[in-house]
């Protein structure tokens, strides 16, 4: 459910042309969201905090660690 949710959220700002730093290949289908949130949260994890904290707290929980108490 809050992929799904972050997913929409996400098409619509791209389709509203708002300014967000995150590619939007992600929006090409669920599994490339998923893929690029991923690639995100190990190397701007800062980002999805900002935007979607609910998707970086699961996926902390998916990986099993936090890159942003790593760093």
């Amino acid at each position: 459910e809050v992929f799904n949710k972050g997913y929409n959220d996400l098409v619509s700002r791209i389709q509203l042309n708002e300014p967000i730093p995150i590619d939007p290949y992600a929006v090409t289908s669920p599994a490339e969201f998923f893929a690029v949130f991923s690639e995100l949260f190990f190397e701007k994890p800062q980002i999805i905090r900002h935007y979607y904290p609910e998707i970086y707290d699961l996926l902390v929980k998916f990986y099993r660690q936090d890159p942003l108490k790593i760093k």
